[in-house]
């Protein structure tokens, strides 16, 4: 693979299927629309990186580093994002579909108008993370750390929240719908307009 390809800003239209870029270094690069498929971007650094219009469909960015990097109207679908970095990063308008981020790192990152949609986010890390007008739908959420992060305007349905760290939230407009709260302590959360759609969850009022 030519890295020329990959120019700044890339070029609309190029396509990458099946390449290998495995530990590429792509920090502070400009990236547009660009479709990718079954391309392994294993422990590449893409910190700081703006990507907007990308694509992405059975890749692996496995390990790979987006700490500070702006994504926007990006697509990923069927990749790997196992234990990859994201922290201090910024999602816009973006979809992430049946993806695995297992202990993925999404710290102090700011999340806004984007879906995460059948996709595994066990043990991943959202500590301080702002997440505004954007819903996880049918994810696994096992030992999810939530804690100090701040929601507004956000749907979790259908998701196991009965082991994530929820130390210390802060939600505005929240509506949890089928979220396994019902053994769950509420008490350290800021809940303000809760839509708690869980069965058996008892609120009793309190914002924080």
């Amino acid at each position: 693979m030519q890295l020329d390809k990959l120019g700044d800003p890339l070029a609309h239209g190029v396509l990458l299927i099946r390449e290998c870029l495995d530990g590429v270094l792509l920090r502070n690069r400009s990236l547009k629309g660009m479709t990718a498929i079954e391309t392994s971007f294993a422990r590449a650094d893409l910190g700081g990186a703006h990507l907007s219009f990308m694509t992405f469909v059975r890749c692996d960015f496995s390990h790979a580093i987006f700490d500070s990097a702006r994504f926007e109207r990006c697509e990923f679908f069927k990749c790997d994002l196992r234990g990859a970095s994201f922290e201090a990063a910024t999602f816009e308008r973006g979809v992430i579909t049946a993806c695995e981020m297992a202990r993925a790192s999404l710290e102090g990152a700011r999340i806004f108008f984007s879906n995460i949609v059948e996709t595994s986010l066990e043990g991943a890390s959202f500590r301080e993370a702002d997440i505004e007008k954007a819903v996880f739908l049918k994810c696994a959420l096992q030992r999810l750390d939530l804690s100090r992060a701040r929601l507004r305007d956000v749907g979790i349905i259908y998701a196991d929240l009965r082991q994530a760290n929820l130390d210390g939230l802060d939600c505005d407009a929240i509506m949890l719908n089928e979220a396994g709260l019902s053994e769950r302590d509420l008490r350290s959360l800021a809940l303000a307009r809760a839509d708690l759609m869980d069965g058996g969850i008892a609120v009793d009022g309190h914002a924080g």
